[in-house]
């Protein structure tokens, strides 16, 4: 078999003729040992989307951190406490997850809160390093909604 493409070697067996994927940009296409058809690798570093992780404890935990550390934040920077509007800040749910591959592991969440009696989104970043326990919110901030108007 033999394709056009530079990133595929050669092969002599002529049985195994495997439709030629489609490359992604975030992804190194190499050849499996024994079943010798192409395989992706995804390059590390690179953000990735994680669905089904929005019920993870772990997340859910690592959320409420960002929660509970922006809260700490601005409280602490606004003087007095009682007009800072971010002391109202209650996590309601995780919408979003994406991840990347750092020293430790960078978390992009989108966050449902509840500040007062409206729901905003919100995304937090989290920088977690499990093997010494570190954590620590890198940003947060409201994500921007889109206004619509009607004629």
């Amino acid at each position: 078999m033999s394709f056009s493409c530079s990133c595929f070697p050669p092969r002599n067996r002529s049985h195994r003729t495997a439709p030629m994927p489609e490359r992604p940009k975030e992804c190194i296409i190499t050849w499996h040992r024994i079943t010798e058809r192409p395989m992706r690798r995804v390059i590390c570093g690179g953000i990735q989307d994680a669905p089904g992780r929005e019920n993870d404890l772990k997340l859910i935990k690592l959320a409420r951190f960002a929660v509970a550390e922006y809260k700490k934040k601005t409280v602490l920077r606004s003087t007095p406490f009682f007009f800072a509007s971010s002391w109202m800040l209650k996590f309601e749910r995780l919408v979003k997850v994406r991840h990347q591959l750092v020293s430790g592991m960078l978390y992009f969440f989108t966050v449902k809160v509840k500040e007062g009696c409206t729901k905003k989104l919100y995304e937090a970043t989290v920088w977690e390093q499990s093997w010494t326990n570190f954590k620590q919110l890198s940003s947060f901030r409201p994500v921007a909604t889109e206004t619509t108007t009607t004629a």
